[in-house]
């Protein structure tokens, strides 16, 4: 009986373990097919199909031109399927010897990961003819987008650049990426178990959308002229960096733009991030006397200061840290011109001094300084302006020098860019535009305000123009074009702590009356000599100079002493202005197709000269003369007071447009002149006929 029950127990057991058995293997079998049946279809099809991502072109970016600047180029890389690779020793010597490339480093890489691993990015066309040739076991070439700039190191800080993993950096690629690098497509494979491609699956997949094109303002041409000129003369002055900048003043629109030292962005990687640095946008320096003529502006626009004015700079000026002085030599009394052409440290502090200091920080905040400009790239600093610093009693005296203020190169480039419009300020444009084929997508947002009235423009532009001609910056000086300008050297903490360093610079614009060009050169620690005069003012002229010939621009005259002197009065086609008076003359040489150049004092023309190079044809010289005053109206303001200011004479402007429309004598001697709008005056001329009829 016993062993009957052990028998039933056994079996009661046995049958227990399988009905426990077969339900969870029915549980697990509904699990699997029903509760988690689209988990588990969802594994197997990633086991046969896989998403391909279908990468998208770039934008192509173009000069103002239509050049090609940047654009997509067809790259090889090649890869290592390591688990395919019998000998990995022979392996990592083949491909060392046919790539160039470190032994130890190209087993270590087969070596530590199991099945795939990138040996060589971006191989050279020659690399992959000698892959191919060798056929090694293992070894995959794989083809992809890459970005090509056919100019090399050309635009290299303004483009900047993009990696092997598609990741841009510096430049309008990084600045512009999201218009620029497009959105990829996928597409769906099916696979068989060894990874052949079965089919491809066209229903569901994404096309890629192609990035935007972007358009810049430069002008390649002349940005391979002036990177030319710059890295030549940093070479012989030694200097650790530097910058130069071109603006066209009518168009707004920056023409070139140059960071020394430069780099190929095809080959990135070998440069340092010093080397990718851009100097002209991230780099805060001391401006020195290049902030003279910007603040002598803010004294005259203020009326703080009579334009006429004598400054004693004599004596030195006592601060709590140490003395003001100059370091050239020049007479006691200094007009405001003056001031600039001798670039008295003196003088312009005393004009600094009358001005209120938060009205000097408003002024320097309103020229965007302390601000960034926003032109368009990556980096860009703000520059240091300290209001308490600029409140203070003498601390705005040093300012007015370029102490105490950190500014960068398109800063300064801005500010006289408005000194040179006529007291508007702007932002530069360096982009034109991104299109869509041929819909346009974005433009920059151009900030536009006055700063400063057109008439105390024009006066320091006058005053600039002799800074070229008598003062500092005479190696600027250009036979032929009127060029207005003002060095600046400003010392700065050496690295080290240790021994001066300096940073020699210089802004110019030209035609000085007209401006259509604006050029900023800055270096960074060039050896002795180290002075803006000696080594900035070269560099600009050789840059206005290319500029002149790049866009075949006339010159304005020619100084005649250097040229045989022909009394043209004796020439048919010539008109003779002898006995005619100046407004008269400007007027009758204009309508003839010819320039005017009018030298001396007097009231009316006693000699016309023009130089026997047939270059010069249109441009004559009137040579003045007599007792009395030169009678200006009609004139351009600009032109007028470009002529009180460079014979001498004394005098006072009234009202604010573009034209003499009256002029008076005091009984002092003092020439005042009343500007407007010239439909003013043809309706005052009209009016006076009208009444002698």
């Amino acid at each position: 009986m016993d062993e009957v029950c052990e028998v039933i127990r056994r079996v009661n057991i046995i049958w227990l373990v399988l009905v426990t058995m077969f339900g969870v293997i029915w549980f697990r079998t509904f699990q699997l097919q029903v509760i988690e049946s689209d988990i588990y279809k969802k594994m197997a099809d990633d086991l046969h199909s896989v998403n391909e991502s279908l990468p998208a072109k770039r934008g192509t970016i173009y000069d103002r031109e239509n050049r090609i600047l940047a654009t997509e180029r067809q790259v090889f890389s090649c890869y290592a399927l390591t688990n395919t690779i019998l000998n990995k020793r022979s392996f990592a010597r083949k491909v060392s010897d046919v790539l160039m490339m470190d032994y130890s480093t190209v087993l270590k890489r087969v070596t530590d990961y199991h099945r795939f691993v990138w040996i060589k990015r971006n191989l050279t066309p020659e690399e992959v003819k000698r892959l191919r040739a060798e056929k090694i076991e293992g070894l995959r070439l794989y083809a992809d987008i890459g970005r090509n700039y056919p100019y090399s190191e050309t635009c290299c800080h303004v483009l900047g650049f993009v990696d092997v993993e598609g990741k841009s950096a510096g430049g309008v690629e990084s600045y512009f990426s999201k218009y620029l690098r497009g959105f990829p497509g996928l597409r769906v494979s099916h696979r068989d178990g060894i990874g052949r491609v079965l089919w491809a699956l066209s229903s569901g997949g994404v096309s890629p959308q192609n990035g935007y094109d972007l358009y810049l303002t430069i002008d390649v041409r002349l940005q391979r002229v002036c990177e030319n000129i710059i890295a030549t003369l940093a070479e012989k002055n030694k200097a650790r960096g530097a910058v130069a900048i071109v603006l066209d003043l009518k168009e707004n629109e920056i023409l070139s733009l140059v960071s020394y030292p430069m780099y190929d962005p095809n080959e990135y990687n070998k440069y340092s991030q010093r080397e990718w640095m851009n100097r002209a946008v991230s780099m805060v320096f001391e401006p020195g006397s290049v902030m003279k003529p910007v603040i002598m502006a803010l004294a005259i626009n203020d009326m703080r200061v009579n334009p006429m004015v004598a400054v004693d700079c004599s004596k030195p000026i006592i601060t709590p840290w140490g003395e003001i002085n100059d370091f050239m030599e020049h007479k006691d009394i200094l007009t405001l011109p003056e001031i600039l052409v001798w670039s008295s440290n003196i003088g312009i502090s005393k004009l600094s001094a009358s001005l209120d200091g938060e009205r000097i920080y408003e002024y320097l905040e309103n020229l965007n300084f302390g601000r960034r400009v926003g032109i368009g790239l990556p980096g860009e600093a703000s520059g240091i302006l300290n209001r308490d610093w600029i409140n203070n009693r003498y601390g705005k005296m040093y300012v007015s020098f370029g102490q105490g203020i950190g500014v960068t190169a398109i800063q300064v480039v801005s500010a006289y860019a408005c000194i040179a419009n006529g007291g508007v300020w702007k932002t530069p444009r360096l982009i034109r535009y991104i299109k869509d084929g041929e819909k346009v997508v974005y433009e920059p947002v151009i900030e536009e305000r006055r700063v400063l009235s057109e008439t105390t423009c024009n006066y320091i532009k006058a005053a600039m123009d002799r800074v070229v001609s008598e003062g500092f910056a005479k190696e600027a000086f250009i036979s032929g074009y009127r060029v207005a300008g003002k060095t600046g050297t400003a010392e700065k903490m050496s690295r080290d702590g240790e021994g001066e360093k300096y940073f020699s610079q210089m802004v110019a614009f030209f035609p000085s009356d007209d401006p259509a060009y604006l050029v900023f050169v800055l270096f960074d620690e060039p050896e002795y000599p180290f002075f803006g005069s000696r080594v900035a003012a070269p560099a600009i002229k050789e840059i206005i100079t290319n500029i002149i010939l790049l866009y075949n621009l006339p010159p304005m005259y020619k100084y005649l002493y250097s040229y045989p002197e022909v009394l043209v009065s004796k020439r048919g086609d010539i008109p003779n202005f002898v006995d005619l008076k100046l407004a008269d003359a400007y007027r009758i040489a204009l309508e003839n197709g010819l320039y005017p150049v009018f030298t001396n004092r007097g009231d009316r023309v006693k000699k016309q000269f023009q130089g026997v190079d047939d270059k010069m044809s249109g441009v004559i010289e009137l040579i003045l003369g007599g007792d009395g005053m030169p009678y200006m109206v009609g004139l351009p303001s600009g032109y007028a007071l470009s002529y009180l200011v460079r014979e001498g004479y004394e005098y006072k402007i009234l009202g604010d447009g573009d034209t003499v429309v009256e002029q008076k004598v005091d009984e002092g001697g003092v020439i005042i002149l009343r500007l407007g709008d010239i439909a003013l005056l043809k309706e005052r001329e009209l009016d006076e006929s009208n009444e002698s009829a």
